[in-house]
């Protein structure tokens, strides 16, 4: 018992009175039979050398550390000592049912062992724990086991069980029968009655477990010891949990399926445990999941393989929990795993009401053309090479979202694509031929190499649905309108030919940039995770440009300085073709369609 709990300065003194006392009683109960058998004097000396170590750091002030010693210790040889002062312990780390029902145990099994000064400090330490628990009586037809959440707390046919206030599985199981299963609801100093009528099965399949790895082990299905490997025995159809120990050796817990008129042999293997440890959910009614394998609710308490496990809860009226825990030799004690409300959940009584979402989002467009004048050519044939359309867009939306799940929401963003093209443009000019005056007709070609850029921010609004599919995920629809303040370029470069003869060209207005606004319609799906209030996701948005892009400033297309034009000698060369027109005023871009793949995260308020 906590020392510093206790209210009466005298009860302290009596309590370090009490401990000390009965050490002295210790010894002289440890005190080797007459026939003790060489197995028997090795166990009490590991007890006496485990007491030891767990007195040590008690009075270090570990007592989490100090109750591993002192029920080891207890398990080889249970003495008046080592259950004082596991009791002590029990109660200083607030598990006070099982305190008292160790101060219990010493005044029915050790009483002869205690003298007068100890019995007088337990007195009122006993009744400080009554007034902070309650208790749970069962009685069932039949001797099987007691278990109140994931603990084994007595046999059959009546188990009387100290129990914290609160709301307790218990369950009673028993080789043969169905398991007989209640929730009860206790009050500090109230006792609660379950009587249990166990039937026996009407339909069953069999459980073995064997292996010579295993031998000796002790088995545990649904939380219940049930014996030693080998073990075979008869279980109702569908799913269990089991589990072996074995000394410091033992598995983790691991779901079996048990089929009708079947025997499953169940097959596991045996690795180093941590310490024990009792994970504790709050609330109390989650449902508490181990590496995948479903507990029970409210806690549960055992040894674990060494290594990394994942505990997962589950309630109504909270966020998923998920958390990743480390069992090593230092591991003890309570691990505590608190799931945060979700206060809109109606478990709460709160009215519904809608709530905020704010959303940044970021992705890479692709289309297959932007629609403009240049790319036109490519329809018929005319471009050697063409890149895909791609680019980038960054925004941010906010969002008032009804408990029905519909939305209404405006963004803001930025987006920007690129396209590259190499097209050819036949053309024919008026020259003379040569030696002659006589006006003729002369052909030439033009491959021209464009890069083609649109960009600029957009603003836009809409509506949107979302739809829980499960704890955590959620499923989403959105509708949005808007307009893109574009700014449109294409930087041209190439070459003319005609005659035999390939010069360089120029277009004028090449790269100037022209401004426009363009409307657009975004269609998109997403699926998001949530992680409390946060949520991440992925989707795929359409942008659907509903009106064409702005004319450019590009001009004629001129050939580059080269040889004299003498239409009496070349005129039939590129020299003399005059400045081409079909660069003049093309347009930028049309209607087109752009693919967005897109990663979201949001918080909702």
């Amino acid at each position: 018992m906590s020392v510093r709990r206790i209210r009466n300065v005298s009860l302290q003194i009596n309590l370090s009175r009490c401990v000390r006392a009965v050490v002295v009683v210790a010894a002289l109960t440890q005190a080797a039979p007459a026939l003790a058998t060489p197995e028997e004097d090795a166990k009490r000396d590991e007890a006496k050398r485990l007491f030891q170590y767990g007195n040590d750091l008690r009075r270090a002030g570990d007592c989490d550390r100090a109750l591993e010693y002192f029920v080891k210790s207890r398990a080889l040889f249970p003495t008046a000592s080592n259950t004082l002062n596991c009791a002590i312990c029990l109660d200083q780390i607030r598990r006070y049912d099982e305190a008292l029902e160790l101060y219990e145990e010493l005044l029915t099994r050790f009483s002869d062992k205690l003298d007068a000064d100890t019995k007088a400090a337990m007195t009122p330490a006993m009744a400080n724990l009554r007034t902070k628990v309650g208790a749970v009586e069962v009685s069932a037809n039949v001797e099987g086991a007691v278990l109140v959440g994931s603990r084994m707390r007595g046999t059959l046919p009546r188990s009387a069980v100290r129990v914290l206030p609160g709301q307790h599985r218990v369950r009673v199981i028993k080789d043969g029968y169905e398991t007989f299963e209640t929730t009860v609801q206790v009050k500090v100093g109230e006792t609660v009655q379950v009587d249990a009528r166990l039937t026996p099965l009407a339909s069953a399949g069999r459980m073995r477990v064997e292996g010579k790895e295993l031998e000796a082990a002790e088995i545990f299905v649904d939380g219940a010891l049930l014996g030693r490997v080998p073990w075979e025995g008869t279980l109702a159809p569908g799913d269990h949990v089991f589990w072996v120990r074995k000394g410091d050796q033992g598995s983790a817990p691991k779901r079996i399926i048990v089929v009708q008129g079947q025997t499953v042999l169940v097959e596991t293997k045996m690795t180093a445990l941590g310490p024990e440890v009792r994970f504790v959910a709050e609330p109390s009614t989650a449902l508490m999941w181990l590496d995948g394998v479903q507990l029970g609710a409210g806690v549960w308490q055992g040894r674990l393989p060494l290594g990394e496990h994942t505990m997962e809860l589950k309630e109504q009226g909270y966020f998923q929990f998920i958390q990743k825990v480390v069992v090593t030799a230092e591991t003890r004690g309570d691990v505590r795993l608190v799931m945060k409300p979700d206060r809109k959940h109606p478990r709460w009584g709160v009215a519904a009401s809608g709530h905020f979402l704010v959303d940044v989002f970021g992705g890479m467009p692709l289309a297959g053309s932007l629609g403009s004048s240049a790319e036109g050519y490519c329809d018929s044939g005319g471009c050697p090479s063409r890149s895909l359309v791609i680019g980038w867009i960054a925004g941010a939306r906010a969002s008032y979202e009804l408990p029905m799940g519909l939305g209404f929401g405006l963004g803001v963003g930025y987006m920007g694509l690129r396209t590259r093209l190499t097209r050819t443009v036949n053309q024919s000019f008026s020259t003379s031929a040569p030696g002659t005056a006589d006006p003729v007709m002369a052909s030439s070609q033009y491959a021209l190499d464009d890069t083609l850029e649109v960009r600029g921010p957009m603003a836009f609004g809409g509506v949107s649905y979302r739809r829980g599919l499960g704890a955590r995920f959620t499923f989403e629809g959105r509708l949005e309108m808007g307009v893109w303040l574009t700014g449109t370029s294409d930087t041209i470069g190439g070459s003319g030919s005609a005659g035999g003869v390939t010069r360089s060209v120029s277009v004028s207005g090449s790269g100037v940039t022209s401004n426009a606004a363009a409307v657009l319609v975004m269609p998109g799906i997403a699926m998001h995770a949530k992680f409390s209030a946060v949520r991440v996701g992925l989707g795929v948005t359409a942008v659907v440009l509903a009106t064409g892009g702005p004319t450019l400033e590009t001009g004629d297309t001129r050939v580059n300085a080269g040889a004299t034009c003498d239409r009496q000698v070349n005129g039939w060369t590129i020299d003399c073709a005059p400045d081409a027109s079909f660069t003049r005023g093309e347009k930028g871009f049309g209607r087109f369609i752009a693919v967005i793949p897109a990663v979201t995260a949001g918080y909702e308020f």
